[in-house]
């Protein structure tokens, strides 16, 4: 019998990972809460991710843990961006999911989640979103970030700036 190759799916649309990724989010959101932890859709509490980062890194989980955090963190992070935001979710060949500015800048929170556990806080998450003032003064301190940003929320009295981050 001569079987016929099997042709690869197309890839999901940016709706379909829209809808993965925020379902993703949302259940690492209940488990964290669930471990006695304060996530919230409000990017002033983005702090708490980057505790509890550092916490998890040295605790020295095994890989398959890691993956399962990086993503469910990632999912977060972009889901807080879109919800606070005009960016979107699409799908990435490269990345298999992005959030992305109207200006058609990419953002890849997945891999900011992975270099924060991996490489320490020189990567911190809270820099991830910069902080503006309404006089557009820039108060981040990672330079990598000055030249990519793009979309603004307002919040209070700062701007956060979701930023696309190599």
């Amino acid at each position: 019998m001569v079987r016929r190759k099997s042709q690869q799916e197309p890839p999901p649309s940016d709706a379909e990972t829209a809808e993965h990724m925020r379902n993703l989010a949302e259940l690492f959101v209940e488990h964290m809460r669930e471990n006695g932890y304060s996530f919230d859709w409000d990017p002033a509490f983005i702090h708490h991710l980057d505790n509890y980062r550092t916490e998890f890194a040295g605790s020295k989980p095994p890989p398959e843990v890691i993956h399962s955090v990086i993503m469910g963190a990632g999912a977060y992070l972009s889901e807080m961006i879109v919800r606070n935001s005009d960016w979107t979710w699409v799908y990435c060949t490269d990345e298999n999911a992005a959030v992305e500015s109207p200006e058609q800048l990419r953002g890849y929170p997945h891999d900011k989640v992975a270099k924060r556990i991996h490489n320490g806080t020189e990567h911190d998450l809270e820099a991830f979103l910069v902080r503006r003032d309404r006089r557009g003064i820039t108060q981040d301190s990672c330079p990598c970030h000055q030249a990519f940003m793009v979309a603004t929320i307002e919040v209070e009295s700062l701007i956060v700036v979701p930023l696309a981050c190599h």
